[in-house]
């Protein structure tokens, strides 16, 4: 038994698929993926419920004739210090880099399904399922391990996580903490505190917790944060928190900024706590805080070599819309483009020698020790350490059309209109991308991770990820490239192997002696062009050239017609030439990729194979065989 659905997107366009009532709703979300050109997603029934992956489309409640909805689910990709996570199509996750900061998740791979949410300490990640339980994995002191609260880890809504500890958020408002207990992964001390909790904040070493009333409550580090209470009866009607390496900043409802934590890390304001008035919004260096008032004025306290004087330019920060920090500067854009830096002279805080080049500034983006600034003609304006990103020189003729920045603690990227990218800095931190340049074709997003040293995780249009840099950093991930494709590609086989199983009771129906000609029923010709493309896939997931796995299709093509007159040649080489048009106009990165139908390694044979393969459960490829002509 099967049903027909029309599957839609946000956007209004829409396919119509059909599924059979005992498969499960991931195939129908595969199917609705492929037809509609879409990355991976979720389906919403017509009461806006969202579909469960591993349950049958059967037991759904899904109706023939629905009309559901497809949410496109963005690639989540996750860092601590030295490892990536990413959360794959199906909800699993992908990780690499270095194994005790969570690059090795093996011991738990067969709990992380339907992942919503990751969170990450320096050394450890936790992932939030879609039932609302957690996954977490890595160094078992710093978050790795959250067995002994495994129980109370229900309904959670939100991670938020020290450099060593995780703090979750239930849906009944309670908080669960796990990790080093001095940095914020004991909160029994203040457990029957924590109720009704709105939001939580983290510097390096302890927490902070807005409860609905606007109060707040904190834990962890008491040096460091995690002590409030000399300013307790001050934290009323909070709004905002933010937060320096081991200081808390508040602002609250009357526009006035509490503080508390090490004095030198910011969290005395008490020299500047009468200019304080009217606060919008607060920045944070390593060790000092900068605050933008109601009428654009600027007021900073904390280390002066990290921000915290900013009175020699002082009467230039005027009309500010913007601050962006790096660990010992920061950088101001105001209303009308121009740019004023303040802070250590040699990591960012000394702008002059471009102050000519920054007008008409859109965004600010910083590594450790240098900002990048992106102008409205897409053009690029480096300063600060020149090693660490600061001189972008090398590359300036390449940065036209910058979209967006990211950056590790000593390196930057760039994505172009186009999708490349251009990279600059210590290469030790990802400045050098020379060896995956051809593959940084498409990117939609960039992910950093650094501490001693660093690497890049690029998201390209497909889901597939690129990286670079250190590889103890995450920036070699070609040992999990196979486990990234893996769940795509057990669906597939999955699929493809049933679409066989229909192929043997038609191949019965023929030895019977029934003709199966030209004018057989659509259903029975697309199930036997499925099934002869079906084995040539199995029989080669990593073929050794495009040109090889196309011939297979099509020698298995004329195969599988044991009833029919073999198709001329001509017939073959039009089936295989619109094979490699579909390629080259649906799938442009891959054949841009492949270049001359060069040899291809298992890796990319395996990213063929998933392409090619959801093209086949979409009905593209072999489309040919219904239309008379073999």
């Amino acid at each position: 038994m099967s049903l027909t659905v029309d599957v839609g997107l946000l956007s209004g366009k829409t396919a119509t698929l059909r599924a059979g009532l005992d498969e499960d709703v991931h195939m129908l979300m595969l199917r609705a993926q492929t037809a509609l050109g879409v990355g991976t997603g979720r389906l919403v029934d017509t009461a806006g419920k969202f579909l469960v992956a591993s349950e049958k489309i059967g037991e759904s409640g899904v109706q023939n004739g629905d009309a559901l909805t497809f949410h496109i689910s963005q690639v989540r990709i996750q860092s601590s210090e030295r490892a990536f996570a990413a959360r794959v199509g199906d909800g699993s996750i992908v990780t690499w880099g270095t194994a005790d900061h969570g690059g090795d998740s093996s011991a738990v791979q067969e709990q992380i399904k339907d992942v919503q949410q990751i969170q990450a300490t320096m050394f450890a990640f936790a992932a939030i399922l879609d039932d609302g339980s957690v996954v977490s994995w890595g160094d078992a002191r710093f978050g790795g391990d959250s067995s002994a609260i495994q129980d109370d880890l229900k309904t959670v809504l939100q991670i938020q996580a020290t450099n060593t500890a995780f703090a979750a958020i239930l849906g009944d408002g309670s908080v669960i903490t796990w990790g080093e207990a001095a940095y914020g992964g004991d909160s029994s001390g203040v457990q029957d505190q924590l109720k009704n909790v709105r939001q939580v904040h983290a510097c390096r070493g302890a927490f902070a917790a807005i409860l609905a009333d606007g109060t707040v409550v904190t834990w962890g580090y008491y040096l460091g944060g995690g002590d409030s209470s000399a300013v307790q009866d001050q934290l009323k009607n909070v709004q905002q928190i933010q937060a320096s390496y081991f200081a808390f900043a508040a602002i609250l409802g009357d526009g006035s900024v509490v503080t508390w934590g090490d004095a030198y890390y910011g969290a005395d304001s008490s020299s500047v706590q009468d200019q304080l008035k009217n606060v919008q919004q607060i920045q944070a260096s390593r060790n000092a805080f900068a605050a933008i008032l109601g009428d654009g004025s600027v007021v900073t306290w904390g280390d002066a070599d990290h921000g915290g004087d900013s009175s020699a330019v002082l009467d230039q920060l005027t009309n500010v819309q913007q601050i962006q920090a790096s660990t010992h500067a920061f950088a101001a854009i105001l209303a009308g483009g121009s740019v004023v830096t303040w802070g250590d002279a040699d990591r960012g805080g000394d702008s002059s020698a471009v102050q000519e080049h920054l007008t008409n500034v859109q965004q600010v983006q910083t590594s450790g020790r240098a900002f990048a600034a992106i102008l409205a003609d897409g053009v690029v304006v480096t300063w600060g350490s020149a090693a660490y990103g600061g001189d972008s020189s090398a590359v300036q003729d390449q940065l036209e059309n910058v979209k967006q920045i990211q950056a590790t603690p000593g390196a930057f990227a760039a994505i172009l209109g186009d999708g490349s990218v251009v990279t600059w800095g210590m290469s030790s931190y990802g400045g050098d991308s020379s060896s995956v340049r051809k593959q940084l074709k498409n990117v939609q997003q960039i992910r950093a991770c650094g501490g001693s040293y660093g690497g890049f995780a690029a998201i390209l249009g497909d889901g597939s990820v690129v990286t670079w840099g250190s590889p103890s950093h995450g920036g070699n991930s070609n040992s999990v490239q196979d486990q990234y494709q893996a769940p795509l590609l057990r669906t597939l086989r999955s699929e493809l192997r049933k679409l066989l199983e229909r192929s043997k009771q038609l191949n019965q129906r023929l030895e019977t002696g029934r003709e199966l000609g030209f004018h057989a029923e659509t259903e029975d010709l697309d199930a036997l062009g499925s099934d002869s493309v079906a084995r040539a896939l199995l029989a080669h997931s990593a073929p050794r050239s495009l040109r090889e796995l196309v011939v297979l299709a099509c020698a298995s093509v004329v195969y599988y017609f044991p009833h029919h007159k073999t198709p001329p040649r001509s017939a073959v080489a039009g089936f295989q030439d619109e094979v490699l048009a579909s390629i080259r106009s649906e799938y442009p990165a891959i054949w841009d990729s492949l270049g001359q139908l060069g040899e291809l390694g298992e890796a990319e044979g395996a990213y063929l194979l998933r392409d090619l393969g959801e093209a086949l459960l979409a009905r593209r490829f072999h489309y040919q065989l219904t239309r008379g002509n073999m």
